[in-house]
């Protein structure tokens, strides 16, 4: 436990943590176990600090090195996403890995600036990095005027991206806020992981909890959601830094007058990512458990069912 120790006792933060505990020399189980110990633990209080410098080919599940020997940042993270000897969160530290690399190896070729856009016109584009530091960034959603929010889920805030350009704290003091989505109300719902509950908040910072309980159980950690065209909320339920609460870890569909929650997939092992087609007829869910992404059609209840695997790949 020597070497776990360190990475409890001289880091500043969960994310400072995480990183230590991906750098030991130690197999998989181990480092799991470590990372698992971090939200534990008030790193705050620590005042020798070590240095952590990780290996640019090696993660928690896997050597990534056949990903990373493509030499291109953007190819790399392709090689990750696609690979099936990588868990999803093996995926998310192998497109850690790609951005050592550059994203144009070769100086002289710059890449095309115009692409065709709609009608044949031809638009400028260009990617774009948010100024900021910031821990773990998760659910973007954009409002009406195209303002976009994103959360960072150990600082426990939720920051707004303005058409501007500029990038302000929206709201803080959140116990680890995820997956975000807008009402046709304008109202931000977020799910706030650690408190496990679901939550409104208005343009003013005010937070309305929408759902904190199943069956008079509070929920796992509720990581993503979505809203269909009747402003009902299907949301997803796992459980990474928290040992199992409910009975499994499920996805639930809050009804839009907010009278009533339904566990509508309970045969699932960690669901994710979940999103659905704009005519409210077909749900995507993503199980990272399982390493699965499976389709179902929606009833006018609410329920969901003729469900069929839609992709071998099952990411957040």
């Amino acid at each position: 436990m020597l070497i776990v120790d360190d990475c409890l006792n001289k880091t500043r933060s969960e994310a400072e943590c995480n990183d230590c505990c991906n750098s030991l020399e130690a197999d998989g189980t181990e480092r799991k176990a470590c990372r698992n110990a971090c939200p534990g633990h008030d790193l705050t209080q620590n005042t020798d600090f070590i240095t952590v410098e990780l290996s640019s080919i090696l993660g928690p599940d896997g050597d990534y090195s056949a990903c990373t020997s493509v030499g291109r940042q953007g190819e790399c993270k392709k090689c990750c996403d696609s690979s099936s000897e990588l868990q999803s969160g093996g995926r998310r530290y192998c497109r850690d890995a790609c951005k050592k690399l550059p994203d144009n190896p070769n100086p002289n070729v710059n890449p095309p600036e115009n692409i065709p856009g709609q009608g044949g016109a031809a638009q400028k584009t260009a990617l774009l990095s948010i100024d900021g530091q910031y821990n773990f960034t998760e659910g973007p959603a954009a409002d009406a005027q195209g303002n976009v929010y994103f959360s960072d889920i150990p600082a426990g805030r939720i920051y707004k991206w303005a058409t501007d350009g500029n990038v302000t704290i929206f709201i803080d003091g959140l116990n680890r806020p995820n997956g975000l989505a807008f009402t046709s109300e304008g109202l931000l719902i977020a799910c706030e992981s650690g408190a496990g509950r679901l939550i409104s908040i208005d343009s003013q910072g005010h937070i309305t909890v929408l759902v904190d309980k199943y069956n008079q159980t509070r929920f796992n950690e509720p990581n993503d959601l979505w809203i269909d065209p009747q402003g009902g909320i299907y949301f997803t339920d796992p459980a990474y830094q928290s040992p199992v609460v409910q009975d499994g870890e499920h996805v639930y569909y809050l009804t839009p007058d907010r009278g009533q929650v339904i566990c509508v997939i309970n045969d699932l092992i960690r669901p994710n990512g979940i999103v659905g087609t704009p005519d409210g007829k077909i749900l995507y869910v993503t199980d990272q458990g399982a390493g699965q992404t499976l389709v179902y059609e929606i009833n006018a209840d609410g329920n969901l069912s003729n469900h069929q695997l839609f992709a071998s790949l099952g990411s957040g």
